[in-house]
């Protein structure tokens, strides 16, 4: 899951290369250099970046916290900032996605636990208030569109919908489909008019052996 920063200067990356068995985020330049580890906490997962660089979401690794901090100091140095713990009914809480006017983070109920999937859905909250606000039953991996009030959501794996965080109606519009491939996550381009995506297709081959010993 890697996010790039604002100004494309640097890649952010979750990864268990610091030992313990534990994933931390870490960034890199683009060309490979200057690799550098960034949180030092029980574990992390997902990251994204404020619009302006200046600050870093993260996630624990299942969604029990979430982190704001200074992704350009020194982590010693620093007091992350622990987001306020949402109402019991919305569960763990994946961070995904800030707004464009730096207002509102967007995040994904629900992650794989043992293979199985719970509280599945889509939720906001908006950082001056601290209010949380659950936007869909359904979907993942939110991504925001330009306008601060529209977010880009996979379904199933198949579909891709528009939500609206200020309508009454939660439903949701598909936009796109696909019946083989698996697509997602999704993420916008920096003019927000285009959306780029993994799709993974499983494809294999059938053979038919013959079990008579006299075979050739």
């Amino acid at each position: 899951m890697p996010r790039w920063s604002p100004r494309g200067d640097w890649i952010a990356v979750f990864s268990n290369r610091g030992g313990a068995n534990q994933l931390q985020l870490w960034r890199i330049r683009p060309d490979g250099s200057g690799l550098q580890q960034l949180t030092n906490l029980e574990s992390v997962g997902i990251a994204t970046w404020s619009p302006d660089g200046s600050r870093i979401a993260v996630s624990s690794a299942y969604g029990e916290k979430t982190f704001l901090f200074d992704p350009n100091r020194p982590w010693q140095e620093q007091r992350p900032q622990e987001l306020p713990a949402p109402e019991a009914a919305l569960g763990k809480l994946i961070v995904t996605s800030w707004s464009p006017d730096s207002e509102q983070l967007a995040f994904q109920t629900g992650f794989n636990e043992g293979g199985s999937r719970t509280r599945l859905g889509i939720a906001t909250l908006t950082l001056k208030s601290g209010t949380y606000q659950k936007l869909a039953d359904y979907g993942e991996w939110p991504a925001w569109l330009g306008d601060s009030r529209r977010l880009l959501i996979v379904s199933k794996g198949k579909d891709f919908f528009v939500i609206d965080s200020q309508s009454t109606k939660k439903r949701g519009r598909k936009i796109f489909s696909v019946e083989r491939d698996n697509i997602g996550p999704p993420r916008m381009t920096r003019d927000g008019r285009g959306i780029y995506f993994t799709r993974r297709t499983t494809e294999a081959d059938i053979w038919v052996v013959d079990l008579r010993q006299d075979a050739k």
